[in-house]
């Protein structure tokens, strides 16, 4: 997997021919596929919530909406649309019109507080889980990156999404990020 020099953030294996070589995780041979990896923290989409203001002079009402994730969601979905779109210029890959299966693997940092400290410094603690089991949410986790798969032009919108998988993993032997892939046709094999 070679790292884009105009974008470190992004690493790239969306190329037909390794597609071909790899084996296929759906069950309609010859669809077009994209896969690829995004480096950076994984933020998961913030809960919107609305605030009504009623304006005194006039009296009319009006309705804000606020994300709670902020700036750190807006630069992981950043990363991860600039990766999407990088990986279908490299492949070839037009934007997909019909239905489309999402996978993604999240790989999230592990906690300090799971590794010991002194001469232990560097080894899990024995209580350490193998899986992320707290927070962030992995429905919240893809619900960004299916957004940003969105405005990468790489589905016209996320209905045309039929069947998604995630899981979330740590980071113990790569960078922290994702693995995509995304397919076309609607199953899962």
């Amino acid at each position: 997997m070679a790292r884009n020099d105009e974008h470190p953030a992004v690493a790239v294996s969306a190329h037909p021919a390794q597609f071909e070589a790899r084996k296929s995780t759906h069950s309609t041979p010859g669809a077009r596929e994209l896969s690829f990896d995004v480096h950076g923290t994984p933020t998961p989409q913030g809960t919107k919530k609305a605030f009504a203001r009623t304006n005194k002079a006039t009296g009319k009402t009006s309705v804000s909406l606020v994300e709670s994730a902020g700036d750190r969601l807006k630069e992981w979905r950043e990363e991860v649309k600039v990766a999407a779109m990088v990986a279908k210029v490299e492949a070839e890959i037009p934007r997909f019109d019909g239905p489309v299966c999402v996978d993604v693997t999240f790989f999230l940092p592990r906690p300090k507080g799971h590794y010991g400290t002194g001469r232990n410094a560097g080894l899990l603690k024995d209580w350490a889980p193998l899986v992320p089991v707290t927070k962030p949410d992995g429905d919240k986790l893809l619900r960004a990156v299916c957004d940003a798969l969105t405005s990468a032009s790489v589905y016209l919108d996320d209905s045309q999404i039929v069947e998604h998988r995630s899981r979330k993993r740590f980071a113990d032997d790569r960078a922290p990020g994702a693995r995509i892939l995304v397919f076309e046709g609607n199953i899962f094999v």
